[in-house]
C-alpha cells in the first residue's frame, strides 16, 4: 500500500508540474498576443498621424526604456542632474538604524534623475536646515524594496518620523513656504494621517 501511496503521489506531482508548464506556456502566448496588437494599433495610430517609421521606432525605444526604468525602480530620466551628495545623505542600507536610533526627525527621500527632485531638492536640504530639525537625506534610486517598504516611490518626498514611526509627509514640488510650513506644523496635525500634503504639478 505504501509503495501504491508514493506512485500515486509522483504521478499527481508530475500532473500539477505539467499543468503549471501548460499555464505558463498559454500566459507567455497571451501576453505575446497582446503585445503585438498593441504594436499594430500603436503603427495605426502612427500611420495616422503621419509619422515615419523612424519616428514610430523611437517611439517604441522610449516606451521599452520607460517599462524597464519602472521594473528596476528608476525614478526619473536618463541624465542625472544631481551630481553631489547632500551634506546628510545616508544610504538606504544605513536608514533603518538610523530611523530606530534617532526617533524623531524628517527624511528627503529623492533620485538624482529626478527633474523635480533638482528642481525643490536644495530648497527642502535649506529649510530642514534652517529649522534645526533632525534630518537626512536619502537616494531611493533603484532601490525597490525600500521604496516599497517606505512608500517613496513618488518623489521628491520629506516625511516626519516620531519614534521611528511614520506621521506626515509632503510630496511632489512644492514652493518654499509650503516646505516650512510643514516643518513648523504642530505635531499632533499629523498624527494617524492627518495633515498629508498632496503632490502640486
Amino acid at each position: 500500500m505504501k509503495n501504491n501511496k508514493k506512485g500515486s503521489g509522483s504521478k499527481e506531482d508530475l500532473k500539477n508540474i505539467l499543468y503549471r508548464g501548460k499555464t505558463l506556456k498559454i500566459v507567455y502566448f497571451v501576453g505575446v498576443v497582446f503585445y503585438a496588437m498593441f504594436v499594430f494599433y500603436m503603427v495605426g495610430e502612427a500611420n495616422k498621424l503621419g509619422l515615419s517609421e523612424e519616428e514610430i521606432a523611437k517611439q517604441q525605444k522610449i516606451n521599452e526604456f520607460v517599462a524597464e526604468q519602472m521594473e528596476d525602480g528608476h525614478i526619473g530620466g536618463e541624465e542625472k542632474l544631481i551630481l553631489e551628495e547632500y551634506k546628510n545623505e545616508i544610504s538606504t542600507y544605513d536608514f533603518e538604524s538610523y530611523k530606530q536610533e534617532t526617533g524623531d526627525f524628517y527624511v528627503y527621500f529623492y533620485s538624482p534623475y529626478c527633474p523635480y527632485c533638482a528642481e525643490v531638492g536644495e530648497t527642502i536640504v535649506d529649510v530642514l536646515g534652517d529649522k534645526g530639525v533632525n534630518f537626512v537625506v536619502v537616494d531611493v534610486n533603484k532601490k525597490r524594496e525600500f521604496q516599497e517598504r517606505e512608500n517613496a516611490s513618488t518623489l521628491p518626498k520629506v516625511v516626519r518620523y516620531e519614534n521611528g514611526e511614520y506621521v506626515d509627509e509632503i510630496v511632489g514640488a512644492n514652493v518654499k513656504e509650503d516646505y516650512e510650513e510643514f516643518v513648523t506644523r504642530d505635531k499632533k496635525d499629523g498624527k494617524d494621517g492627518k495633515g498629508k500634503k498632496d503632490i502640486k504639478e
